[in-house]
């Protein structure tokens, strides 16, 4: 995950004038709103999708090729680490 983090801090300084796009994926509506909120008042981000579970998420990346996601944990039946693992194999981020 470290080598993938160097890879996200790479893109973005190559990305000077873009938002890095995000998908947020929550199982808690109030902890997904917060975090869009949060996210998009910073000029730098775009929240450009909210999933409430991981099979949502890997599909959303799919279409939308996110510079990252922001994954919870504890989520089911996906958990974040499994929905991190299949958009990494499957070359979504």
């Amino acid at each position: 995950m470290i080598a993938y983090a160097d890879r996200i801090i790479e893109k973005s300084l190559s990305m000077q004038e873009e938002k890095i796009r995000i998908i947020v994926v929550d199982d808690h509506s109030v902890v997904r709103e917060f975090l869009q909120l949060i996210l998009n008042a910073n000029e730098r981000f775009s929240v450009i999708k909210a999933c409430d579970n991981g099979i949502d998420a890997i599909e959303q990346a799919a279409l939308l090729q996110p510079d990252l996601m922001l994954l919870d944990i504890n989520m089911s039946p996906l958990n974040g680490f499994e929905v991190a693992q299949k958009a990494l194999e499957q070359n979504h981020l």
